[in-house]
């Protein structure tokens, strides 16, 4: 969004005009500039900020709808803290409208790509091959759909168990992501550089899959056959739940989150059971930890959206660095920097960059490798 744009929308906004989604996104700054304590602005400043959008809330504001249902009315808020840009800073805002240098072509966001291996060693593209069956095994027909999808459908409950010990493996690449339906029901959302294996067909006394990286779980509910995630060490033991785990190895800690039902995981030091809004932080050695968290944020990145919560740069280019296959490196003078917000997955990279360029960096891409400097 352009400063120009910025002031026409916030005009809008003061007389009565903005949609839904303008609304929600000019309100979700409001919220984020009474809890933000990052922006290191005067009182002065603040308060002048306020004063003119507290002019403008006092138009909009309707007594039956309260300011967190207006927000989140708008499912497709794009970055908080881009309006922050111009109506705390306009000038700077204006001067540098084009931050981001390219030296090369555009690099694009990831997509649907992934690699299916199957227990005799054939590996299938799933990006190149075209929709329809791919394979079958022990009973079970292999499909791939065009949204994106691999199926593993069950002809008959007599096959159950037939193929156990036929391990298949769903691998994606950097700048990847895929969705797998296994026979049993349950839907598994691959995160990029991640990879699942998984039988063709569970027994009949337990489901076990292996992951690598990330990925988002819907289980089928069976009780009895529990549903178990082997992950890096820890092993996350569910019936029928929704939950995310975050297990790349080049991460501090491994995360669950739960959003619904109940899991328990386990290490060498011990187990802990998830309510959900709830995640559990670990490594292989250490004793479980357990915080309140909002799911919403970290299963974001299956619809479509990052979101952050005071992410410092770091963390968030880790996360750019795997959906658009770069690598970033950073000046020695970049000053530590927290941001809060959400952005859009499906964004050329130049454009996710540029979203982040008003908390006082700049970046320069050649090929893919990315450095970020300070202003």
């Amino acid at each position: 969004m352009t400063s120009k744009e910025a002031k026409n929308l916030l005009s809008k906004y003061e007389q009565g005009l903005c949609n839904a989604e303008e609304v929600a996104w000019i309100e979700t700054w409001y919220i984020q500039l009474n809890e933000d304590k990052q922006l290191n602005l005067s009182s002065d400043d603040l308060d002048r900020s306020e004063a003119r959008m507290m002019r403008a809330l006092n138009i909009q504001e309707k007594p039956t709808v309260t300011l967190w249902k207006k927000v989140a009315v708008a499912a497709s808020v794009l970055v908080v803290s881009t309006l922050t840009c111009y109506f705390l800073a306009p000038r700077a805002f204006l001067q540098d409208s084009n931050p981001t240098q390219m030296v090369n072509k555009t690099i694009k966001p990831g997509g649907n790509k992934a690699v299916l291996i199957l227990a005799d060693g054939r590996e299938i593209n799933l990006e190149e091959t075209a929709s329809g069956k791919l394979a079958e095994v022990s009973g079970v027909t292999i499909i791939k759909k065009t949204s994106g999808e691999i199926i593993y459908d069950l002809k008959s409950a007599e096959d159950v168990g037939d193929s156990k010990t036929r391990y298949h493996t769903i691998a994606t690449p950097r700048g990847g992501t895929y969705r797998v339906l296994l026979e049993d029901g349950s839907k598994v959302w691959l995160n990029a550089a991640s990879s699942i294996r998984f039988p063709a067909s569970f027994s009949q006394a337990e489901r076990i899959v292996e992951l690598k990286g990330e990925a988002y779980f819907e289980i089928a509910k069976n009780p009895v056959r529990p549903f178990t995630v082997k992950v890096e060490g820890q092993s996350i033991q569910v019936l029928g739940t929704k939950f995310n785990v975050n297990g790349y190895l080049n991460e501090a800690e491994l995360a669950t989150t739960l959003l619904e039902g109940s899991v328990r995981v386990s290490n060498q030091v011990g187990n802990v059971i998830l309510k959900p809004g709830q995640q559990s932080q670990s490594t292989i050695n250490e004793k479980i930890k357990l915080r309140e968290v909002a799911p919403e944020e970290f299963l974001a990145w299956k619809d479509g959206m990052f979101n952050f919560n005071r992410a410092d740069l770091q963390t968030v280019l880790h996360q750019f660095e795997r959906w658009y296959n770069i690598n970033v490196k950073f000046e020695k003078n970049v000053p530590e920097i927290f941001f809060t917000g959400k952005i859009y997955r499906n964004l050329n990279l130049d454009d996710a960059l540029n979203n982040l360029t008003f908390l006082g960096v700049r970046f320069k891409i050649e090929n893919r490798n990315v450095t970020v400097l300070s202003k």
